[in-house]
């Protein structure tokens, strides 16, 4: 899918309308190339579900390939907004943009239909490399999640998510089971640096386990939370076997902050 320019409510800026006709139904994309794709909602590259008859399948990408995509609402490449469980896979993001929140990937599992609810039991993000991803929020420059209940999400250390410059919280979460595992997030850059690892949302729970926070944090500009800022009513953040070096700067701020645990 390549040089696409949609203005939709759904589809992304791939233009494809997967209609599951209320069945659980099971869409895979292998080694798929969405390029320079332009959406003015959501999910630059790819979006599906949040309708009544598009939200119930399951997702699988593997191998692709998400370069030059942007989304004015959320999720520079991807937006999945489904409620079974997907897999993102030994995928590449290179220089997506979403202006709402997730450079990269949007992810929403919550949706209704008439009075019932629907949840996704799972998500899992691994083997996948991150560059330059980036959204004018500042809120998820490679992952956005919202609205997701009960979804267990697992983003996992084979992912690259080493940071070049881009602005903001790596991570933004509105998930009550958030793992991120043997990650590490670092910078690589002769600029400055102006970012955190995740900004955990009210309600929210997240579990970092045997993660490592690198010169992570803010020089340019004053924050609390240089590697992870847990807001107001954030719910539990865990971490477990985690080391933090060189975050933060000389003012005095945290690299952990929370005003709620």
């Amino acid at each position: 899918w390549l040089d696409n320019k949609l203005n939709s409510l759904y589809g992304g800026g791939s233009g494809l309308w997967l209609d599951s006709k209320k069945r659980a139904t099971i869409f895979s994309f292998e080694n798929c190339f969405f390029e320079r794709n332009t959406q003015t909602g959501n999910g630059g590259g790819f979006q599906d579900g949040k309708t009544g008859t598009t939200f119930q399948k399951y997702l699988n990408f593997r191998g692709c390939t998400f370069n030059n995509n942007e989304a004015r609402g959320k999720g520079g490449a991807i937006a999945i907004q489904t409620v079974y469980p997907f897999t993102i896979d030994g995928c590449t993001f290179n220089n997506n943009n979403a202006a709402l929140g997730g450079g990269a990937i949007y992810i929403e599992t919550t949706q209704s239909s008439g009075n019932v609810q629907y949840v996704a039991e799972s998500g899992s993000i691994k083997n996948c490399e991150f560059s330059n991803c980036v959204t004018e929020s500042e809120n998820g420059t490679i992952l956005f999640i919202e609205n997701s209940l009960s979804t267990e999400i697992t983003f996992s250390g084979n992912n690259k998510v080493t940071n070049k410059g881009e602005r903001g919280s790596v991570i933004y979460t509105q998930c009550k089971n958030l793992y991120a595992n043997d990650l590490t997030f670092d910078f690589d850059s002769a600029g400055e640096r102006n970012f955190r690892a995740a900004l955990i949302a009210p309600g929210s729970k997240a579990t970092f386990t045997n993660c490592e926070f690198t010169g992570t944090g803010y020089t340019t500009n004053s924050q609390n939370g240089h590697a992870v800022l847990a807001q107001n009513n954030a719910e539990r953040v865990v971490f477990d076997r985690c080391t933090f070096s060189n975050c933060g700067n000389n003012n005095r701020e945290y690299a952990i902050y929370s005003t709620s645990l």
